[in-house]
C-alpha cells in the first residue's frame, strides 16, 4: 500500500484505531470521529508528511490531505477494522458535543461522501449542454437522451447515495440506509404523485411529496430509522434474525418515512428554499457579499458542505440556485485574485 507509514503515522497520532467512531472522506479531507478527543495529538499530527492541516469542527477531527485523500482513505480502510454498521454500538462522543456539532457533523458526513459523484454527474451535463449548443450533438437523437439518463442518475438517486452515508454516520446497516433513500424515488411513488389522486395507508391520508434530488428527508429518515433497527435487533430471535429484522425495520419506518417523516422535512426543506429566495430578492446585495467573505472561515473550519442542501434544495425546487454557488464563486474568484495579484 502506498500510503501504508502515513496512515500509521496518522493512527498513532489519533490515538490508535480503537479511538476511531467512524471514518469518512469529502473531496480533500479524512474526517474522523473520535471516542475521546483528548487522545489526539494535534502536533504529531500536523507533522506527518502529506497532512497539510489539522482541523477540530463539526464534532469532527479532519486531517487535511489534498488531492490524494481517496487513495489515503481507501489504504487505511485496508488497515483498520471498524463496524459502521452495528447499531448497538453506543456514540459515546456525541456526549461530549453541543448539537450544532452533531448536527453539522451528521449533515456534512452524509453529504461528503456524495459531492464527488454529483461533481461528475454536473459537469456530465455541462457537458451535454456545450455538445448541443455546438450542434455537435443533437438533444433529439438516442445518444442524447442515453448519457442524459446517465448523468440524470447522479442527481434523481440522490436520496439513496445521502441514505447509504448517513447511515454509516449513525452507525446503523447501511444497505438499509440506501433502501430508505431508494423507496422514496420509486417509479411508482412518483407515478402516484403525478396522478395527484388522493392515497391512503389504514385510512390515513399520505401526503404526495416528490423527493427526488432531496437530502434532508433521506438524513432524517434514517436517523429514526437507526433507533427502530436498534430496537428490532434486540427483540428478534437469533434463528430468524436474516430476514426478520430488515421486515420489521422496513415495515416501521415505511410508513413513518412516508406519513410524517418525509413531509415534515420537505417542510424544513421548503423552508430553507422560502428564507433564501427571500434573502435573494430583498437582501441580495447584502447577503451575498457578507456570505462570500465568510465563505472561505466556513471552508478552513471545514462547515462549508452544510450548505450543501440549501444549494441542492434550492435547485430542485426553483431550477435554479441564486445564492449558495454565487455565494462560493465569488468567494474562489477573488481569493485567485487576491493570488494573481500577490
Amino acid at each position: 500500500m502506498k500510503y501504508e507509514k502515513m496512515n500509521k503515522e496518522i493512527l498513532d497520532a489519533i490515538g490508535g484505531e480503537e479511538n476511531i467512531q467512524s471514518v469518512v472522506h469529502c473531496a480533500t479531507r479524512l474526517r474522523f470521529v473520535l471516542k475521546d478527543e483528548s487522545k489526539a495529538d494535534d502536533k504529531k499530527a500536523e507533522n506527518i508528511n502529506g497532512v497539510l492541516q489539522v482541523v477540530k469542527k463539526g464534532g469532527q477531527y479532519q486531517l487535511v490531505i489534498g488531492n490524494t485523500v481517496e487513495d489515503v482513505y481507501d489504504d487505511l480502510m485496508q488497515m483498520i477494522h471498524i463496524d459502521n454498521n452495528d447499531g448497538d454500538n453506543s456514540n459515546q462522543s456525541n456526549k461530549k458535543k453541543n448539537w450544532f456539532d452533531i448536527i453539522i457533523g451528521a449533515i456534512t458526513g452524509s453529504i461528503a461522501p456524495a459531492i464527488p459523484l454529483l461533481a461528475g454527474a454536473g459537469m456530465g451535463k455541462v457537458l451535454l449542454l456545450i455538445l448541443t449548443m455546438s450542434n455537435v450533438l443533437s438533444d433529439k437523437s438516442q445518444t442524447y437522451q442515453l448519457l442524459n439518463l446517465i448523468f440524470d442518475t447522479g442527481y434523481y438517486f440522490m436520496p439513496a447515495y445521502v441514505g447509504f452515508s448517513a447511515a454509516k454516520i449513525f452507525k446503523t446497516n447501511q444497505m438499509l440506509g440506501g433502501f430508505i433513500g431508494l423507496m422514496t424515488v420509486h417509479p411508482i411513488w412518483a407515478q402516484i404523485v403525478a396522478a395527484k389522486k388522493p392515497l391512503y395507508f389504514l385510512e390515513l391520508p399520505v401526503p404526495l411529496v416528490q423527493y427526488s434530488s432531496t437530502l434532508i428527508t433521506a438524513i432524517l429518515s434514517v436517523w429514526i430509522m437507526s433507533y427502530i433497527y436498534k430496537f428490532v435487533r434486540k427483540i428478534t430471535p437469533g434463528m430468524i434474525k436474516v430476514f426478520m429484522e430488515p421486515m420489521l425495520t422496513m415495515l416501521i419506518t415505511g410508513p413513518l418515512v412516508f406519513l410524517l417523516i418525509g413531509p415534515f422535512s420537505n417542510w424544513i426543506s421548503q423552508g430553507i428554499g422560502f428564507i433564501a429566495m427571500w434573502l435573494y430578492h430583498n437582501a441580495g446585495l447584502i447577503a451575498i457579499p457578507i456570505l462570500a467573505s465568510l465563505y472561505p472561515w466556513l471552508v478552513s473550519i471545514g462547515i462549508h458542505k452544510a450548505l450543501s442542501p440549501i444549494s441542492i434544495q434550492l435547485v430542485a425546487t426553483q431550477g435554479f440556485d441564486p445564492i449558495i454557488r454565487v455565494v462560493a464563486l465569488c468567494s474562489n474568484m477573488s481569493q485567485a485574485a487576491a493570488s494573481l495579484a500577490v
